[in-house]
């Protein structure tokens, strides 16, 4: 039930290699995931965010980020998510809220790359169970879906428990990234731009962020470590171990929860900037400026 795709990490959590925001505004109309004409360019490196409803405006543009999964969808309209780690109960509950989403778009051609998990825990798989009993109307509009299995036990209990769910549509479980795209009917180089090898994600970069999301514009490097029961220093240490800075982080997390405020469209930048604690609208713009290399709208 994770699908799979192709991504460049930088932020969200993975190790940084450099910006590359594409200008686009998040309140925008959701797009469809559909083939662009034959001259379309293709995207090489995708824009990595976790606002859910900025990443529906240009799915086949973007990268969802979340603590165990991405989800992208190619130019060919495959929907594609990978997961990786423990999969405990919080994470079944990220991933609902997504799926939840995808229950929207009918028709839909899936892949869910699983050969990054770790282990499964009896409440997740619980709560995978209810997902599909509870949401009827997700299995109804898959048109086919591809499942990536990992190797090992996990890699049999996974088979197992796709082979055992009854769902109304086509189905397979392969070992290979290429044999599941030919199941979809797409070229073994869809998931093919740059940047799509998982690397670990970092849970210290994870919680600086979450740490910094809940504390806002104040929020300083010992606050972010007392959050956390550490030091400032410690902190430092382990966000250099993974090639960034708490500066970074900061930027990048309120910067992503701009993009997610603003996509709501219930608030105006100026409120934004007070709902996150910034001491003036100039401090944001000049926040987001420095992540996005671009100024905010003030839609």
């Amino acid at each position: 039930m994770f699908p799979c795709g192709n991504i460049r990490w930088g932020t969200m959590p993975r190790r940084e290699s450099g910006n590359h925001w594409r200008e686009s505004d998040a309140s925008e109309p959701e797009a469809v995931c559909e083939a662009p004409s034959s001259d379309a360019p293709s995207v090489a490196i995708r824009e990595r965010t976790g606002a859910l409803e900025r990443f529906f405006v240009a799915p086949s543009e973007r990268v969802l980020v979340r603590s165990t999964f991405v989800l992208t969808c190619t130019h060919g309209g495959v929907w594609a998510l990978r997961a990786w780690g423990r999969v405990e109960r919080e994470s079944i509950d990220e991933l609902v809220e997504v799926l939840s989403r995808l229950a929207e778009r009918p028709e839909r051609r899936q892949l869910f790359d699983l050969r990054g998990i770790e282990t499964y825990s009896a409440d997740a798989m619980a709560a995978v169970v209810d997902f599909y009993a509870s949401h009827p109307r997700y299995a109804s509009t898959i048109a086919r879906e591809a499942v990536v299995r990992p190797d090992g036990l996990v890699g049999v209990f996974a088979e197992g428990f796709f082979r055992a769910v009854d769902v109304p549509f086509p189905t397979t479980v392969v070992t290979a990234e290429a044999d599941a795209l030919a199941f979809l009917g797409e070229p073994a180089g869809a998931l093919a731009f740059e940047g799509w090898e998982i690397e670990r994600a970092s849970d210290v970069v994870w919680r600086v962020r979450e740490a910094v999301v809940a504390l806002g514009a104040s929020a300083r490097l010992d606050d972010v470590a007392r959050a956390l029961g550490t030091s400032g220093r410690s902190l430092q240490r382990g966000l250099a171990v993974e090639g960034t800075s708490f500066r970074s982080v900061r930027r990048d997390a309120l910067a992503d929860e701009i993009d997610r405020l603003r996509a709501s469209q219930r608030w105006t930048l100026k409120e934004i900037a007070a709902r996150l604690g910034f001491r003036s609208l100039g401090r944001l713009s000049e926040l987001y400026r420095e992540a996005r290399g671009r100024a905010p709208s003030r839609g």
